[in-house]
């Protein structure tokens, strides 16, 4: 399930504010950055990675989150079918965070 979750995850590229997904297992950090040419971030002002954890959480979505990223720790027991929902949940909090809906 990890590697289907990874898999999933590396779509979002497309949104130009992934800087790294990284992890170990199921337990996953996606860095948020402004630049992904320099990795330049988007600093404590902005706080996008806590924007993206709000806008989550109103949709029922739990993740943790600080400053410039965010964390998926889902349980071991998750299917392919949750993690569909879970990659849904993030990308309409991402794309909300972004402006784009």
């Amino acid at each position: 399930m990890a590697a289907y979750l990874r898999n999933e995850l590396e779509g979002f590229e497309e949104f130009g504010v992934i800087g790294d997904i990284r992890g170990k297992g199921l337990l996953i950090g996606v860095e948020f950055v402004r630049n992904l040419k320099n990795k330049e971030s988007f600093g404590n002002v902005v706080e996008f990675g806590i924007k993206v954890g709000k806008i989550a959480l109103k949709k029922g979505f739990l993740i943790r989150c600080a400053t410039n990223w965010v964390a998926l720790a889902p349980p071991l027991t998750i299917s392919e079918e949750e993690i569909g929902q879970m990659v849904s949940m993030f990308r309409d909090s991402l794309e909300e965070a972004l402006g784009n809906s």
